[in-house]
């Protein structure tokens, strides 16, 4: 049996580590409600901007064909086509490939600050010739606001490049 003093020891020792436990409670739902509140903060400010950016990059890079790219709370991406709502995994490769570069791209715009050097690396490789052109024709406006390096091993980028106008090719 246990003498009184050791008992009192062994009460303020578990009553200390209640006091822990507490602290380490009180922290934990402290982060829960923070993560809730930016969870909320993205939903309400920067998707809507997230998928207005990136419809500025879509309508540009699929000639006016996907007006509107949804992505929501929970990372769903959506196209509308002929005014319908279409769940992007039901696209094409490349079709799903230029909305992954308009999303990359709004990111970009969103996020980095104007300095920011954007590299693209075989970025167009499943583009057909038409979203190829209209890709770099987005490219190409991008880089009078940011500097673009992209690198490719696909002669057809170089050769878009090389009547592109003001840019500098560097070859390997």
């Amino acid at each position: 049996m246990n003498s009184l003093p050791a008992i009192v020891n062994n009460i303020a020792e578990c009553e200390e580590e209640i006091k822990d436990a507490n602290l380490q409670l009180a922290a934990v739902l402290l982060a829960k409600e923070k993560l809730a509140a930016a969870a909320n903060e993205m939903k309400n400010n920067f998707t809507p901007r997230l998928n207005a950016a990136a419809n500025e990059v879509i309508e540009a890079v699929t000639n006016g064909k996907y007006r509107e790219l949804r992505v929501s709370e929970s990372l769903d991406i959506k196209v509308s086509l002929e005014n319908e709502l279409i769940d992007g995994e039901y696209l094409s490769e490349g079709a799903f490939d230029q909305i992954y570069f308009a999303l990359r791209m709004a990111i970009i715009k969103l996020v980095c600050n104007e300095n920011v050097i954007v590299f693209l690396d075989d970025t167009f490789t499943q583009y057909d010739d038409t979203r190829l052109r209209a890709a770099f024709d987005y490219v190409a406006k991008l880089s009078e606001e940011r500097q673009i390096i992209m690198f490719t091993c696909q002669s057809r980028e170089l050769e878009l490049a090389k009547i592109g106008g003001n840019i500098n090719i560097i070859e390997i």
